[in-house]
């Protein structure tokens, strides 16, 4: 369902189930491990775009700016789904090979991405 997101439409609220599902599911070692292939996948090419901001946002910032930082923060909101996105991207940049590790690969490749991009 995550990844049919970078061909085809996928509704708000269907979205925001596949990522809690995603996250729910990446916090368990069995389903990680079965995950793990997919992981750079929604790593990079579904979450990243997913936190740029929309023709819509765009369009409140301007109108609105107050409004537009309220719906950001706004936690009460169940289908805010750059909130579940978050917690997705945290979910995978805290996933460490070994113990010993103190800083995921993950998280290095993802922060040296946004480096090079900004």
């Amino acid at each position: 369902m995550l990844l049919s997101r970078k061909t085809q439409f996928v509704g708000t609220k269907t979205l925001n189930c596949a990522l809690v599902f995603v996250t729910n599911s990446l916090n368990n070692a069995k389903m990680r491990k079965l995950c793990q292939e997919h992981v750079h996948t929604i790593l990079f090419e579904l979450t990243l775009p997913l936190l740029l901001i929309s023709e819509n946002e765009f369009q409140l910032w301007s109108e609105n700016p107050v409004e537009y930082v309220r719906l950001q923060v706004d936690n009460s909101n169940a289908w805010n789904v750059k909130k579940v996105n978050e917690d997705l991207i945290k979910t995978i940049c805290n996933i460490r090979q070994t113990r010993k590790n103190k800083i995921s690969e993950n998280l290095t490749n993802y922060l040296q991405l946004l480096v090079e991009n900004l």
